[in-house]
């Protein structure tokens, strides 16, 4: 899927899952979050940087991302917002920001981040 905005070329060609969160309790005191998938959307990524950070779980592998989608109206379920995730196979791309990315309104773009423990 290509996609001409001004002089820039836009393919579309990776599908991913938006997936949102929800926190409930465990049963135990604590509490556990599952995603729930909200639609498909095709998008174009590109990765910005790269840097290893350590976590709970040891050394992570962290890569910033920008991921474009076409735009969809504000509160719509399709429209992607922060502390929500695209999902592709088992790579999970964690959304941080939204805002559109040409001045026309008919794309937007994701910033975010994908953390892979190393």
């Amino acid at each position: 899927r290509a996609v001409v905005s001004g002089r820039e070329q836009i393919r579309l060609t990776r599908r991913f899952t938006l997936e949102t969160a929800h926190t409930a309790p465990d049963g135990g005191g604590g509490f556990v979050t599952r995603w729930y998938a909200l639609g498909t959307l095709w998008a174009a990524m590109q990765g910005q940087s790269g840097r290893e950070v350590t976590g709970q779980a040891g050394s992570l592998s962290q890569m910033r991302v920008q991921i474009i989608v076409r735009a969809a109206p504000y509160n719509a379920s399709n429209r992607p917002k922060p502390g929500q995730r695209f999902r592709d196979a088992n790579q999970y791309f964690h959304i941080n920001a939204v805002t559109e990315y040409d001045s026309e309104g008919r794309y937007l773009i994701c910033l975010g981040s994908e953390e892979v423990v190393v």
